[in-house]
């Protein structure tokens, strides 16, 4: 049975993954969902493309009335 509410989350869940693994450009370059009558089917066609994985360095503070650590700790990658 094709159920619309569960490709529409299937799609939000890719994208929130892609974000958190640090994926930002990614997108949906392709995305319907198909019935196929004759053979009682449904279908999802789903093309993605993620992009570069984007990765960050060493983060340092210059000039912060805020001490380091705590900053760091804020900020761990």
């Amino acid at each position: 049975m094709l159920n619309q509410g569960d490709y529409d989350n299937f799609k939000k869940s890719l994208t929130s993954v892609s974000l958190r693994k640090g994926y930002f450009d990614s997108e949906f370059v392709k995305s319907q969902l198909g019935i196929a009558l004759g053979r009682h089917q449904a279908f999802w066609d789903i093309d993605y493309d993620s992009g570069e994985r984007y990765r960050f360095g060493p983060v340092t503070f210059e000039g912060s009335q805020i001490r380091d650590e705590y900053l760091q700790n804020l900020f761990a990658v």
